[in-house]
Order: structure tokens, then sequence, then C-alpha cells
């Protein structure tokens, strides 16, 4: 496996990145986080950021990893959605504390916008999945909820041991959710290459517990 970070633009927004593997094709993507529309120029980057990623005619898709809103509030949801549909390229949403812990629905508005708080495809041999976690309940602890649990076993049990996989989540696999170890102790089962997330705005390379991973720019 190889992952390369090619380039990134705006704080806290893009990666472009690829990969390879002996048993599936290279491909490219964009990495999109923490882009908290709300905030003071939340709005402004996310459109130059999308202005950006449709420049680049080699990008396969898109993920966005959470904190997609500053508040989670119908408004920013809104406005967010109507900025991203503007990308030329598939792309995929999974929500952050921002979008789900912050406002009164819960992170609801947010799912009924984009249609689910988790996703999984297959691309060039690999397979990308997902794992909503919360908080759910305003201002609680992070957490991966059982229902989030029960979808990744389904994931998983359809998914061949030698499959090469990349994993996704909001929040970096480790102590920051309190039951971090629901997702780990699963994936770790399977051909893991890479796991991706959002929230430490750290531009940080991670090992969760033998896991190469990395979250976003600051």
């Amino acid at each position: 496996m190889k992952s390369s970070a090619i380039k990134y633009i705006f704080p806290c927004i893009l990666f472009l990145l690829s990969f390879s593997n002996s048993d599936a094709q290279t491909f490219k993507y964009a990495f999109v986080t923490d882009t908290h529309v709300g905030k003071a120029t939340g709005e402004e980057d996310l459109r130059q950021t999308v202005n950006d990623i449709n420049q680049q005619n080699d990008l396969d898709f898109i993920l966005v990893t959470g904190d997609v809103t500053e508040m989670g509030t119908k408004l920013e949801i809104k406005l967010a959605k109507e900025i991203l549909s503007g990308l030329k390229k598939p792309w995929y949403v999974i929500p952050g504390n921002h979008d789900t812990g912050w406002y009164e629905s819960g992170g609801i508005d947010l799912i009924r916008a984009f249609g689910d708080d988790k996703f999984t495809f297959d691309h060039t041999g690999f397979r990308l999945f997902t794992c909503a976690s919360g908080p759910y309940l305003r201002m609680s602890d992070e957490h991966i909820p059982r229902d989030a649990v029960v979808w990744l076993d389904k994931i998983l049990g359809q998914t061949p041991k030698t499959m090469p996989v990349v994993f996704i989540n909001h929040y970096p696999i480790y102590n920051s959710l309190d039951n971090w170890y629901e997702a780990t102790d699963r994936i770790k089962q399977y051909n893991i290459q890479y796991a991706i997330c959002g929230h430490g705005h750290a531009n940080k390379a991670f090992d969760f517990e033998g896991i190469p991973a990395n979250d976003g720019p600051v």
C-alpha cells in the first residue's frame, strides 16, 4: 500500500490523496474535513475548495469527514449541501460532533439532508467504509452507537478477508471515543490499509493500534 498527500489548500479543508496496492489499482481522491460552514470563513473556504476540486480532472471522488457545519442548524446544513452539490465528481459525507451534538436536532437534520450518517463503496479493488460516531445528544460524550456497530459488522461480514479496505471516521479511533475498540478490534481482522479522520485540525499521522492513519490539515 502507498498513500501520499499531494496537496492541501485552505485551513481545515482539503487533502488530495492517492492509494495503490499490489492487488488493486491506483486512485486519487479529495479528502475534505472540518469545513464548519456557519463559522467566519467557512462558506467562502468551502466554495473555493469545491472550485479547486472541480479543476482536478484526475480525481475519482471526494470524502467529507464531518463537522460540515459549525452548529448543525437547518440553515447551515442547507447552505453546506448547496455548496457541496456543485462538485462534479461523486462525493460522500459523514457528520461530525458539530453537526450532531451542538443543536437540538441531534444530527437528524443533516442525515435527512445528506441521506445517511455512514456509507460504503468499492473502488478499483478497495472497499471504503465509515462508521457513524456521536455525540447524538447535545454535548454528550463521543461514542460509536450500537446501530453503527451492527452496521459495521454487516459490512465487514460481506468483505473478503484479503480485500484491501480503508476506514473513514470523523473522530480519531483512540480514546477520544469512549468505545474506540468497537472499531479497531473489528477492522484489524481485515486487510486494513489506512484510516482517515477529521476532528483534530492537526495534519497529523496516527497509529491506531497498528492501523496507519491521518487526520485533516490545520
